[in-house]
């Protein structure tokens, strides 16, 4: 405790050398943070862990089960700064791990369990994406074999026999080819891969460059996204475009790749899956139009291959998901429409399928959206259940056998990245007590017999501000602590006046606040409520008594709002009712006012979005894009009443669709439009002028995928490929002729991808992705070739410095990066090369303070920052004489890079609770199957898709808050 008056007050001594001064504005949450453990690994004797202490920063563990026997591995990126792991694989007694260098090389390491001495096998050039891609490790014979992604986007075999010498490469697959879900079947490696159409389907590889090859192509639709071995046979499902989602067998040769029943016969069968053997039965989960979807079981010809029990009478289907093999029995979790989502067996037969326990009594269940997470024993199963927070729980296959296990300390919950490990008849998990942070726990299988396993980290926790928003003189913001959770705080900028304005979630669930808008002297934002129970619509005055659900006109509260705008003395948002589906809604403040705006899609539902920008034009008219169920996306206007709300563009005789509205340029608005030409620019008059296409960029039908679009004076800004150039800056006056290519920065068709356009001193600033010289690098132009020009690259040469956050105050462009010596710090630039410089190291030495969120208030500008004492808080940055007009645009969730190619990236920038994401297509069919949000960065693998429109959804566990962003797939 002695050291935050210390450092606090170099801070201060320092900071007239500054210009400006770096204060703490308040330490709100002030518990530890924990060593955060991850990739928790069992083997023989010992298992293995990553976690962040102190003296090592993250780094590799290894553990013999007892408090004593847990040491460290290597240090392997020496003092506290902390290796980066992309995986961590145990086999036999040999741990096999990647470490990061930075993005152009991974190191791949092995060591023995019983010696941990890490061997350096090989170090591999990489193109920067490494989680989920590379490993993968898998023993065929006395060989590990495992994936790495080369510099030249390529994926490649490799295999290794635990020497460097002995670590070779295999075969190199073509571009876009992801090996994925690797076994052994007869002494060969199966696995999923891409074909030349780029859809997955069946592999194998006999460890030789001419054995590894495509067994067949079968599924013609989306690619095979998983199977199962059973009877020495390959089960999967395919659609060969003929019979439809069926399940289809082969023995690893292309003539005994064959279908293997079609479960609906001369119908469009709806898609099984699920695919999991249990002893002589093979079991699976398949919608017919009688039962919906339910639970089937097979045991290896079409004629014993049946439904096994109607679990939701008639037609609606249970959804059984998460099936798992338990003491030759099947774990799955399923709703029959009485308990919710609950745990069940089945032995195969109707009445050998039953509820285990009704875990969380209600219609609800433990698992509205958890998936299982298993981790069985010999004779004992181990899962985590929702009641409704995170609890661990053990089963011996029966009722009476499913008990409760943690109870740490009042208010603890686990983390849904469990990652439940079976050690030494010990189950390993992390968990957070609200005391010392994210640590690892071990449980003995008794009720109570959970204790605290690591403590590595002892540096203060985080209260995470965010949402920051001026409101009524003062500071409005969310903020976390143990007790409240993140909920709404509001300052004045002094320590003593920043104060809790109500706990709208009482007790440690959050309310975790979203949307902010000042509307009519209300703050209005969208939050969670424990009574009634959902994600609703708030507004307040700035108290806790005024701070209320806002309702309609029938007293009900608001629910599922995804986006809010102003419309002179209206409210126009979306939400979700029972009668009308998600629709869009108005409100004047008051409960009579607030009612559905408008019906649009009558048979179901519009799912209207309104871009995160302003898109009113001549004051009287919010555009948005909805579907009525005929017309599919398109433009919409609306003025606020039902008569004015009407659509504006009708393009689907030309087969087009609106995929996204880029920005407003004078009184038009700029529109991303997918025609017979491919994803173009198009512009639109609005009122009833329609919408034309701008310019055929990318002639032939590929389109250009127009994006980042800023308006600055009689011109605007865009990225756009031309297949020419790659995706470069472009810049229009609103004429065909006006639109063209500003510069080519990256000669030639590599693409430097311009990101995070942002208007400051009448200049546009942004980053590039990737320039002739070396890696991103801030750039800006006067709408000039010869004006486009490099400010600063701040990293070395070929070394991201991952510039972000980039916002115009006063004088100078703050931003945050890292050269390579610092972290991610506080930067500023006047527009020159010498006028660019970091600011402060607020995270002294290598370590990141990450700061972002900056927001003027009171000639301050306040921003989130974490200085490796207080942990993420609210601080400030003094400056005289400086005005501020800006309004802060805050993204919740970051989805990048749109247009995607591979792989998706879902950026959280808070810790906002339990994110579930799902991608579907224009047709509403799921094509990534629902992924868990764990870390701040999620990558979701997009590089099976064919181009085209996509939606992700982002849900929230245990509330019905829930996000849908557009996502672009480009080839």
């Amino acid at each position: 405790m002695q050291t935050k008056p210390y450092v606090l007050c170099c801070c201060l001594l320092l900071a007239p050398f500054l210009l400006s001064g770096q204060f703490l504005v308040a330490d709100i949450n002030q518990s530890a943070v924990g060593s955060d453990p991850t990739f928790v690994r069992t083997g023989i004797g010992k298992f293995v862990f990553t976690a962040l202490s102190d003296q090592y920063g993250r780094e590799l563990f290894i553990s013999d089960g007892t408090e004593t026997g847990t040491k460290l591995v290597e240090d392997l990126t020496p003092g506290n700064a902390s290796s980066r792991f992309c995986e961590v694989s145990i086999i036999d007694s040999l741990c096999y791990f990647i470490k990061d260098i930075n993005a152009e090389k991974l190191e791949y390491w092995f060591f023995d369990l019983k010696s941990p001495q890490p061997i350096l096998l090989q170090t591999l050039l990489c193109n920067g994406i490494t989680n989920g891609i590379n490993g993968k490790f898998t023993k065929l014979g006395n060989q590990v074999y495992f994936i790495h992604r080369s510099n030249n986007y390529r994926c490649q075999l490799w295999k290794t026999d635990a020497t460097s010498a002995g670590t070779v490469q295999v075969y190199e697959f073509g571009q876009n080819v992801f090996p994925d879900r690797i076994t052994v079947f007869n002494n060969q490696l199966i696995f999923l891969a891409e074909d030349q159409a780029g859809r997955k389907q069946l592999w194998k590889s006999d460890g030789t460059t001419q054995g590894t090859k495509l067994i067949k192509s079968v599924d013609i639709q989306r690619g095979v996204f998983n199977y199962e071995i059973f009877n020495n046979k390959i089960y999967f499902v395919a659609n060969d475009g003929s019979s439809g989602w069926d399940i289809w067998q082969s023995d690893a040769t292309t003539e005994g790749t064959q279908l293997f029943i079609d479960l609906e016969p001369n119908t469009i069968a709806r898609v099984p899956g699920g695919l999991t053997t249990v002893g002589n039965k093979l079991y699976f989960t398949a919608y017919d139009a009688n039962h919906g979807r339910e639970l089937w079981v097979s045991e290896g010809t079409p004629q014993s291959t049946r439904l096994v029990k109607d679990i939701y009478t008639g037609k609606t289907g249970s959804s059984p998901y998460g099936l798992t093999v338990f003491k030759q029995q099947l774990l799955f979790i399923a709703d029959d429409g009485q308990f919710g989502a609950e745990l069940w067996s089945s032995d195969g037969t109707a009445e050998g399928t039953q509820l285990l326990k009704d875990i969380s009594t209600g219609v609800t269940g433990s698992f509205p959206s958890l998936p299982l997470q298993p981790n069985a024993s010999a004779d004992q199963f181990f899962f985590v259940a929702s009641t409704p927070g995170k609890t661990l729980w053990r089963t011996d296959g029966t009722a009476e056998g499913t008990i409760l296990l943690n109870s740490i300390n009042p208010g603890s919950h686990l983390t849904e990245e469990a990652e439940l490990a079976y050690f030494q008849r010990n189950i390993y998990f992390k968990a957070q007590d609200g005391v010392f942070g994210l640590e690892l726990w071990k449980s003995n299988g008794t009720p109570g017999g959970a204790k605290l396993f690591t403590k590595l980290n002892a540096t203060g926790a985080n209260s995470s501000p965010h949402q920051l928003k001026v409101f009524k003189d003062q500071l409005f913001f969310s903020a976390k602590t143990e007790a409240l959770g993140f909920e709404l705080w509001k300052s004045d900028g002094t320590k003593v006046n920043t104060q809790l304005v109500k706990d709208l979630y009482p007790g440690p669930e959050s309310g975790d606040i979203l949307l902010p808008t000042l509307f009519k002297d209300q703050y209005v934002f969208a939050a969670n409520s424990a009574t009634p129970y959902g994600r609703y619509l708030w507004k307040s005055d700035g108290t806790s008594e005024g701070t209320v659900i806002l309702k309609d006109n029938q007293g009900r509260g608001i629910i599922s709002t995804e986006y809010i705008a102003v419309l002179k003395d209206k409210l126009i948002f979306n939400a979700y009712s029972p009668e009308f589906g998600e629709e869009l809604w108005v409100s004047d403040g008051t409960e009579t006012g607030t009612h559905v705006l408008k019906d649009i899609d009558t048979q179901g539902q519009s799912f209207p979005y309104l871009p995160p920008f302003s898109s009113i034009l001549h004051d009287t008219l919010l555009f948005f894009t909805a579907n009525d169920g005929i017309h599919g996306d398109q433009l919409w206007k609306t003025d606020g009443s039902k008569e004015g709300t009407a659509l504006v563009t009708d393009l689907a005789l030309i087969r087009g669709q609106v995929g996204d509205i880029l920005g407003k340029f004078g009184d038009s608005l700029l529109l991303s439009v997918s025609d017979f030409l491919g994803v173009e620019l198009w512009i639109s008059g609005g009122r009833n002028e329609g919408a034309r296409r701008l310019k055929d960029i990318a002639p032939g039908g590929e389109g250009s995928y127009p994006g980042n679009l800023i308006a600055i004076g009689k011109q605007f800004y865009f990225t756009a490929n031309d297949l020419s150039h790659g995706t470069e800056l472009w810049k229009s006056d609103g004429s065909f002729n006006g639109t063209v290519l500003l510069k080519d920065i990256l000669p030639g068709e590599k693409s430097s991808i311009p990101s995070q356009l942002t208007k400051h001193q009448n200049e546009l600033f942004f980053v590039v992705g990737e320039t002739s010289n070396g890696k991103d690098a801030l750039w800006k132009t006067d709408g000039t070739p010869e004006g486009t020009v490099e400010v600063k690259q701040i990293a070395g040469a070929n070394t991201f410095s991952y510039i972000r956050n980039l916002f115009s105050w006063g004088p100078y462009l703050y931003f945050s990066a890292d050269d390579g010596a610092h972290g991610q710090e506080l930067w500023r630039s006047d527009g020159t090369k010498e006028g660019t410089i970091m600011l402060f190291d607020l995270f002294t030495g290598s370590a990141s303070s990450d700061p972002g969120g900056f927001t003027p208030f009171k000639n301050d500008l306040y921003f989130s920052a974490n200085d490796g004492i207080y942990g993420y808080e609210l601080w400030r940055l003094l400056s005289d004489n400086v005005v501020s007009i800006y309004e802060p645009r805050m993204a919740e969730i970051l989805v990048f890079p749109n247009p995607a190619i591979d792989q998706l990236v879902v950026r959280r920038n808070v810790e906002n609770g339990e994110l579930v994401a799902r991608l579907y297509d224009a047709n509403g069919r799921t094509v990534v199957q629902p992924t868990l949000l764990n870390e701040e960065s999620t990558e979701l693998n997009v590089n099976t898709l064919p181009n085209g429109i996509y939606f992700l959804e982002i849900r929230a566990e245990g509330s019905l808050e829930r996000k849908v962003k557009k996502v672009v797939i480009v080839r």
